[in-house]
């Protein structure tokens, strides 16, 4: 799937993405903030690389 940008409707876009590839509301936005990008993994979050978090 090609992800070209949000449109007008940014919310709806980010609900997309996480329904779609399982990804974390904060992956999602960077996800399309990066538009246009190709997903063709089912499990992007996986392959990814880890950041460290704050418990």
């Amino acid at each position: 799937m090609l992800l070209t940008g949000p449109g007008d409707r940014k919310t709806e876009a980010l609900r997309a993405i996480r329904t779609i590839t399982g990804l974390s509301l904060w992956d999602s936005k960077l996800l399309l903030d990066s538009a246009p990008v190709a997903i063709t993994e089912p499990d992007l979050a996986r392959s990814r690389p880890e950041r460290g978090r704050c418990p």
